[in-house]
């Protein structure tokens, strides 16, 4: 099991426990723990995969002025 999978999985353990309406010591401790979790599943770095999927998901905004512009050459 990767890092990811291991840190989503306890993640989802900790939403559990917290829905079970847990007292405020033991909540504070869970919410806590989840602290931890969340700082350790942003600090992990990106898959070459999802880098991919950013790069192709960004807009050009230059590209998009050249091919939309009344005054891009080829346009009237």
């Amino acid at each position: 099991m990767t890092s990811l999978a291991k840190l989503l999985t306890q993640k989802q353990q900790l939403l559990g426990r917290l829905e079970e309406d847990p007292g405020p010591n033991e909540r504070a401790e869970l919410e806590r723990l989840m602290e931890k979790v969340d700082a350790a599943l942003s600090s992990l770095e990106p898959a070459p995969s999802d880098i991919a999927e950013d790069h192709d998901g960004r807009s050009d905004s230059a590209a998009i002025d050249k091919t939309t512009s009344p005054s891009a050459p080829g346009r009237r």
